[in-house]
């Protein structure tokens, strides 16, 4: 997942209040935590809110990489660096702050759950949500995202990059079309609800409207950037409440065995709309809220659950499993059935695991990017 610390092309640029960007990634992985930790057979509700947290995720990681890819095509034009310079270090940074962390986990669920053994290969080539879509079912589930988002790395930067620059932005509108297109299509032509999720194609739309986002910070003023995603946010609206009164009136329904046909409004509306939405929270953060919400927003301690976010969704769904399963049973600990107090306990204890992989795995990791700029410095 990328981070939000990114210096913006122009200085009026909205976002000099980058810090609540973490703030942000804070409330989508406890919305994530809350959709793993509950009681699982509340069926929708259980969905919706890990549905909502990885498409914010999605939305922001379109909107961070791209802005970053959008700095250093203009530095390319300006000649202080060179593609084959941008392109090297842009991976070897993806590479030092993604795979370390996510090849551990790969080590330690080998260890744990033979039943990957034999598909580790779709593992370790990013490639698990393709299996988890012909197999109709999951086996390490949440990390389907990363290999989404490991895909969309894979291809988006040759995009940014070498496109014409008029070609950029009609580049990312068609990808924001392919989504709603691509889960017409599967669902159609009888793939799952479930199958259709995971496919990256089907996931475009949230990726590209990060990527729209980051287009019109770059290239427009901060005036036109608020009217734009106004506007953005005034056509998800009208989608959202639609989803909700056709999911309330049972025309859609969320559930890995129904019919592929019933879900059709579903996936046409409900993650397109919350593209548009997303990325208007995601600009109105970027600005930086005031009062109580850009208090919460701010402070310390969203803002370093926002830091460790990505060794708290690659961790939280196993510490649980571990502790649920396992531990508590053994120690003759049962929890209350009371969703505050599952949160609470197994946030906390997964917050524990990620802080310590951040501390003395992931952080000294990361801190070597500094020998990886994305501009040479001037003595090279």
């Amino acid at each position: 997942m990328a981070t939000a610390n990114v210096r913006p092309i122009q200085e009026s640029a909205p976002l000099q209040h980058m810090i609540q960007l973490d703030g942000l990634r804070a409330l989508a992985v406890i919305a994530v935590f809350y959709a793993h930790f509950k009681n699982q057979e509340t069926g929708a509700e259980y969905f919706q809110w890990g549905w909502a947290g990885v498409h914010l995720f999605f939305v922001l990681s379109g909107f961070l990489i791209t802005r970053i890819l959008l700095e250093c095509r203009e530095k390319v034009a300006q000649s202080q660096t060179s593609l084959w310079f941008t392109f090297k270090n842009f991976y070897i940074r993806r590479f030092l702050r993604i795979f370390p962390i996510y090849y551990l986990f790969l080590l330690v669920i080998f260890i744990g759950m033979p039943k990957i053994r034999e598909d580790i290969w779709w593992y370790l080539t990013y490639l698990q949500n393709i299996k988890f879509a012909m197999d109709n079912q999951f086996v390490v589930g949440h990390i389907w995202t990363l290999a989404v988002e490991e895909q969309f790395y894979l291809v988006w930067p040759f995009l940014i990059l070498w496109l014409p620059k008029r070609a950029l932005l009609p580049a990312m509108i068609l990808a924001v079309a392919i989504g709603p297109l691509s889960r017409i299509y599967f669902t159609a032509t009888g793939w799952s609800t479930f199958s259709t999720m995971v496919l990256t194609p089907c996931n475009l739309d949230t990726l590209a409207m990060g990527s729209i986002l980051a287009w019109l910070t770059t290239y427009k003023t901060p005036d036109q950037v608020a009217s734009i995603c106004r506007k953005i946010l005034f056509a998800g609206i009208p989608l959202g409440i639609y989803y909700l009164y056709a999911q309330n009136t049972g025309e859609t329904r969320i559930s890995r065995d129904a019919q592929p046909l019933s879900e059709l409004t579903y996936f046409v509306l409900a993650d397109l709309a919350a593209a548009l939405i997303f990325t208007w929270v995601i600009y109105r953060t970027s600005i930086g809220f005031r009062g109580p919400l850009g208090m919460l927003l701010s402070c310390k301690p969203m803002t370093y659950l926002g830091k460790i976010s990505y060794g708290l969704y690659v961790y939280h769904y196993h510490v649980h499993a571990a502790l649920e399963r396992k531990l508590f049973p053994r120690l003759g600990i049962e929890l209350p059935e009371s969703e505050i107090i599952k949160l609470l306990v197994y946030g906390g204890a997964a917050t524990i695991v990620a802080s310590l992989s951040w501390h003395f795995f992931e952080k000294p990791l990361n801190n070597m990017k500094r020998h990886f700029p994305y501009v040479p410095r001037r003595e090279e």
